[in-house]
């Protein structure tokens, strides 16, 4: 199943939890600042492949992933 949300959602639709963090990805420099965001559950990084049909946020309590809508007739192929 794929849930789709326009903006982060404050529940997982799986378990319910609200530990939702926003998944990250490509080549991502990691700083104390940024390692400080992963450690407080702000996001995760996902991967160094970016495309909008990837996961936009991440339950840390079961990894249930969910999606942000897009167009497909406005990504290139």
């Amino acid at each position: 199943m794929q849930w789709d949300y326009e903006t982060k959602p404050e529940k997982c639709p799986l378990c319910g939890a609200t530990t939702i963090a926003e998944i990250r990805y490509g080549l991502i420099r990691l700083t104390p600042e940024r390692k400080k965001e992963i450690d407080e559950g702000i996001w995760v990084m996902g991967g160094c492949m970016t495309h909008p049909a990837l996961a936009k946020w991440l339950c840390k309590t079961c990894n249930a992933r969910m999606y942000k809508p897009y167009n497909k007739d406005e990504i290139d192929a």
